[in-house]
């Protein structure tokens, strides 16, 4: 094997790797839990919990109403809501 060729295969193999890496650090990036902010005055650092998400289902569904306006012009589109639950279970 001549040294241009085994030079040029090397630097498409480092070139793989490294363009793998990158992809892989993109696809899965590293997550740190958060740290708390160091306290001089020698409080305790709070620990924050894990974000729990579950599904939620509805106590009273509340009919969905289409306005009879929009149905006949053909209007449509997405909704976004966000809601805040609160610990009693008010929104």
């Amino acid at each position: 094997m001549s040294k241009a060729l085994l030079f040029g295969s090397l630097t498409a193999i480092f070139g793989l790797v490294t363009l793998a890496g990158d992809v892989g650090v993109w696809a899965f990036p590293f997550r740190a839990p958060a740290q708390a902010a160091s306290s001089s005055a020698g409080q305790a650092e709070r620990e924050i919990p894990p974000l729990v998400i579950t599904a939620i289902e509805p106590v009273e569904p509340a009919p969905i109403v289409y306005p009879p306006e929009a149905q006949a012009a053909g209007i449509e589109g997405k909704v976004r809501l966000r809601v805040t639950i609160n610990k009693d279970g008010s929104v």
